[in-house]
């Protein structure tokens, strides 16, 4: 007989199994080898960097689908593999590359982001020499004092991060991890992730050892099939566990919709809504000073983001507030949030959530019962278009 917590699993795996069957339906094109992107993206993040406001160039390399994604069909949120080419080379890349180094020689900067379609680190997307001449260039652009990059932790192994701490040195690497949450049931079952927080903490490790390589953990606000409560609670919660176990930064960032994602589907059929800007600033007033100090706020703008409708009086007002904040790392903005009278219920809706308190198997419960009401929802949507 099964347990109470192994018959949720077992019911929980079969339904996970589903959306991953529906999420490689939407990735068919990737598979496919399309899009075939062959030039580079750029965007400017805003930032403090060392106390001043800093416009940080990401620039996103159109590499080989993510592994993970080809492996087992991805994380239900990211869409990142939309900006792949399944057929680049080294060369191409390295060639586009070059193109990139003009801009940032032109327009000097101290801080710059190097993104893959998912890890840059996987040597499935980009080989090791290709990433090491990349490191290597940027390295030697006199502005730059950090590189940053992300990598999922199976490819952060003692010899690899001491090569690139070699190859950049003096300069440092900003080695970011998505952790998305510190809970393995929301992270396996929310995200679809494939990683527990020991994979994590094992690499963390590894990082620490290198004193030109800074750990940087993601975390993820607006996980779908959890309600909105439990979500804002866990990211609260993932945040104060990564900067107590060792991170240097934690970067939080806020789902949008990108086309060939599971959220944008469950969006379409009514089953998840990205979250608010008053979401972003609940989790900024429960954090201690300390831990916040630590937060970086996040806005990826590629792939672009898909709109959605937000509070037509706050949320103009609340994404500035947020900007600002990026920017100048005064708490005053966050605060000026509460003293401005909406006339909306925004506020109401979030207000006096607390670090709530949920075993295992009641969690397991929720994220089943979500489970079930959308994949009714999405076989209604299915047999409706059939």
């Amino acid at each position: 007989m099964f347990s109470e917590k192994e018959r949720i699993k077992n019911e929980l795996n079969a339904r996970k199994e589903a959306f991953i069957r529906i999420l490689r339906s939407l990735r068919k094109q990737i598979y496919e080898g399309i899009p075939k992107n062959d030039s580079y993206f750029l965007y400017f993040e805003e930032a403090n960097l060392d106390g001043v406001p800093y416009c940080m160039p990401f620039v996103i390399l159109p590499t080989h689908p993510c592994s993970w994604l080809r492996k087992s069909g991805g994380c239900f949120e990211c869409g990142y593999s939309n900006l792949s080419n399944k057929d680049i080379t080294d060369d191409k890349i390295l060639k586009l590359f070059e193109k990139c180094l003009r801009f940032l020689k032109n327009v000097p900067h101290k801080m710059v982001a190097i993104g893959t379609s998912g890890s840059f680190l996987d040597p499935q997307e980009l080989s090791e020499n290709a990433q090491n001449e990349i490191l290597r260039k940027l390295s030697s652009l006199p502005n730059i004092k950090i590189i940053g990059i992300e990598s999922r932790p199976e490819f952060i192994t003692s010899k690899r991060v001491e090569e690139i701490s070699e190859i950049v040195y003096p300069k440092r690497i900003m080695l970011g991890m998505g952790l998305e949450t510190s809970n393995d049931l929301i992270r396996e079952y929310c995200i679809n992730k494939g990683l527990t927080t020991t994979s994590y903490l094992k690499a963390l490790r590894i990082i620490k050892q290198y004193d030109n390589i800074s750990p940087l953990a993601y975390v993820l606000l607006g996980k779908p099939f959890l309600p909105k409560s439990i979500d804002i609670a866990d990211t609260i919660s993932s945040i104060n566990f990564a900067v107590t176990q060792g991170f240097d930064r934690v970067v939080m960032m806020a789902t949008s919709l990108r086309d060939n994602t599971l959220t944008k589907l469950l969006y379409e059929v009514g089953e998840y809504i990205p979250p608010s800007p008053r979401m972003i600033i609940e989790v900024l007033k429960q954090l201690k000073p300390e831990i916040r100090s630590k937060v970086i706020i996040a806005n990826p703008r590629l792939p672009k983001p898909i709109s959605v409708n937000q509070c037509p009086i706050c949320s103009t007002l609340l994404e500035q507030l947020i900007i600002l904040y990026k920017y100048t790392a005064n708490y005053n903005y966050i605060r000026l949030a509460d003293e401005v009278n909406f006339n909306c219920r925004c506020k109401e809706n979030i207000e006096n959530i607390t670090m709530m308190e949920y075993n295992e198997i009641s969690l397991a419960q929720i994220i089943l019962e979500s489970y079930k009401k959308a994949l009714r929802k999405l076989e209604v949507g299915k047999n409706a278009r059939g």
